[in-house]
């Protein structure tokens, strides 16, 4: 009995708070088919209908537990069924007409911009990209859905394939910019990258690839540099192996460092002032006011006789390199790496299976590699065909040398001065007759 009592006390719950919950839904529908569509926004046809759904779902829900408490009457649920698909369907309409229709509006008043069209060449990018930016993308009043539309009115083929496809939302202009290759690519000599199928990559992309040469740091300029500092600064600062906790510490120093060439940091290059450090914030300076009439004037003062300081390059000394590396077949490679005790310096000959004006490639006995000029010096090689060249100049000398004899000597006494004379003449390896003193004939 008592059981029966609370299952009807929990109907009664029930029926009443979905009678509240029909109530709003009524007036909602109603509220619904007397808006004027034309002239509601986008975002209140919005509001309208996510109201709609949670409305309606929390109906739907107690009239299922009004049913399962012994309330058999569907007809309620089945009228708002009916009422609220129709109301759905009239928003979500609505809805996309109105999104269609202010997306084309939007499209029309864009003011009309010439630009050269872009078809995806690599040549035609840097021109394309300089323009665009200047014209449109730095236009503080288009908003990014606005450039969007226009980055795609101005590219083709390819590039155009590659954005069409995005949302129309400002974060899909962002990542359109990103979208591309770059013009040039440096790479160490690794097979990976000098593979055949790196190359053609290479070549399909339109990527110009250049690489760097082995125990030749000036190739990657100040990183290599860059890398001394910071393991420099990490020596100096680490206790321990946490090395990733100190990396803000050790970046901050070296960004607020001031550079030994211009005397200035590299955060005041980047960012026209200095960064505050750690014991800034520590430090009670007594900094006076100033008016700001005197301000604006020293700001002046300063602003007009400012000049920019020229950096002096570190690495203007005159390099020496032999003038026999522009036709050598071979070469001697300097070896870099650290050698044992009377081992040599250089390494070779080698055979030269390209050169230019400061790589060579060279061809090692397992693989061919591009060799900075600084390492090479000419071999100059002593081949089979130069000893028969020497023997056959020694043969003529000699020969010259006899007939000149012959002259000089008196008739009958030829024969005796030539046993005599060829022994006291030596010829040298270069062609050089060379002839003994007097003193030391006999």
């Amino acid at each position: 009995m008592e059981k029966s009592d609370t299952e009807d006390d929990n109907l009664i719950t029930t029926k009443e708070r979905r009678a509240y919950k029909q109530q709003a839904l009524t007036k909602l529908l109603t509220k619904i088919s007397a808006t004027d569509f034309a002239a509601a926004s986008k975002a209140s046809l919005a509001v309208l209908e996510s109201r709609l759904i949670s409305i309606y779902a929390e109906f739907e829900t107690l009239c299922q537990e009004a049913f399962a408490l012994g309330d058999k009457s569907t007809s309620k649920a089945d009228e708002f069924e009916e009422r609220y698909i129709n109301a759905l369907t009239l928003l979500k309409e609505n809805l996309s007409h109105s999104s269609s229709h202010n997306q084309s509006e939007q499209k029309i008043k864009l003011p009309v911009i010439q630009i050269p069209l872009f078809n995806g060449k690599s040549s035609d990018y840097k021109t394309f990209i300089g323009l665009f930016e200047s014209l449109i993308d730095k236009d503080r009043s288009l908003d990014d859905i606005k450039k969007l539309y226009y980055l795609r009115n101005f590219v083709t083929n390819d590039p155009y394939d590659l954005i069409k496809n995005l949302p129309l939302v400002g974060e899909s202009y962002h990542e359109s910019l990103k979208i591309g290759c770059p013009a040039k690519l440096t790479t160490d000599q690794g097979r990976q990258f000098e593979s055949n199928v790196f190359k053609e990559l290479m070549k399909c992309l339109g990527i110009v690839k250049t690489r760097t040469t082995p125990y030749h740091p000036q190739c990657n300029g100040l990183v290599e540099r860059w890398y001394r500092s910071l393991k420099a600064a990490y020596m100096a600062r680490l206790d321990s192996k946490a090395w990733v906790e100190e990396l803000p510490i050790v970046l901050l120093g070296l960004r607020a460092a001031p550079r030994t060439d211009s005397g200035v940091s590299a955060a005041e290059m980047t960012y026209r002032q200095t960064l505050r450090l750690a014991g800034d914030f520590y430090n009670d300076s007594i900094i006076p006011i100033l008016d700001h009439c005197q301000y604006v004037k020293h700001l002046r003062a300063m602003i007009y006789n400012l000049k920019p300081k020229p950096l002096p390059r570190k690495d203007a000394h005159t390099v020496f390199v032999h003038s026999d590396l522009n036709n050598c077949t071979q070469v001697f490679v300097r070896s870099d790496i650290v050698k044992k005790s009377l081992e040599p310096p250089y390494e070779g000959p080698y055979k030269v299976l390209n050169r230019t004006e400061k790589v060579f490639l060279v061809q090692f006995p397992n693989r061919d590699a591009y060799i900075s000029v600084d390492r090479l010096k000419p071999a100059y090689m002593y081949t089979a065909e130069a000893e028969n060249n020497l023997v056959i100049k020694n043969n003529l000398s000699t020969d010259r040398l006899k007939i000149s004899d012959h002259n000089k000597e008196p008739i009958g006494t030829s024969e005796n001065s030539d046993q005599n004379r060829s022994a006291n003449y030596r010829v040298t390896r270069s062609g050089r007759i060379v002839k003994p003193p007097v003193r030391f004939a006999d």
